[in-house]
């Protein structure tokens, strides 16, 4: 029998300034401010079984896969 596995799904929403997370588990959201060592940072405290869903488009798109977010997306998002 396989064992079931706990995914944390997190929301992100990117803006110029900063990042919202939104986490699906618990309900509760916070912000990053959008630099690469606050990403870093707060990317390092996470589970490793962590699914992380950003919405980002044009230019922040590029800035956030440079940010350590360079990762096939999650299709169920």
């Amino acid at each position: 029998m396989a064992m079931e596995v706990n995914q944390f799904i997190v929301g992100i929403d990117v803006a110029k300034a900063e990042l919202v997370v939104h986490f699906q588990d618990s309900g509760t959201q916070m912000s990053l401010t959008n630099t690469k060592p606050e990403i870093k940072k707060w990317l390092r405290q996470q589970p490793a079984n962590t699914a992380l869903c950003v919405e980002a488009t044009n230019v922040l798109y590029g800035r956030t896969r440079r940010g350590g977010w360079d990762q096939k997306p999650a299709s169920d998002c």
